[in-house]
């Protein structure tokens, strides 16, 4: 029973790493004077907001453009600029760095 508690206490839920995540996107946003952030996984070629802040229902609705935007790019591997996002390819750490998916960044258009 003692084996079975410790394990609860160390496992995370679907709704910690959402939280946890939105709280990370909250802090880039912060220190970047950023009005929104979302990440984006990808699973063979089909890309999923899993986390944002800054946004209402408007990801949703762009999700496909930027879906498209991101396939047709020559180095999916690179920084880039769409719309009004900067787009930052996230990668995992092993031996040969595999592309997870994206961190979108809303710049400030009134600068």
């Amino acid at each position: 029973m003692i084996q079975l508690r410790s394990l609860e206490e160390r496992l995370i839920t679907r709704s910690d790493l959402s939280q946890f995540l939105e709280m990370i996107l909250a802090t880039i946003c912060d220190q970047l004077q950023a009005p929104g952030a979302y990440l984006a996984t990808n699973t063979e070629g089909n890309f999923e907001i899993i986390a944002s802040t800054g946004f209402r229902n408007k990801r949703q609705i762009l999700l496909m453009s930027w879906r498209n935007f991101v396939l047709s790019l020559d180095n999916p591997e690179e920084m880039v600029i769409w719309n009004d996002d900067a787009i930052f390819p996230l990668k995992d750490g092993g031996e040969t760095p595999a592309l997870v998916g994206y961190l979108g960044v809303r710049r400030q258009t009134n600068c």
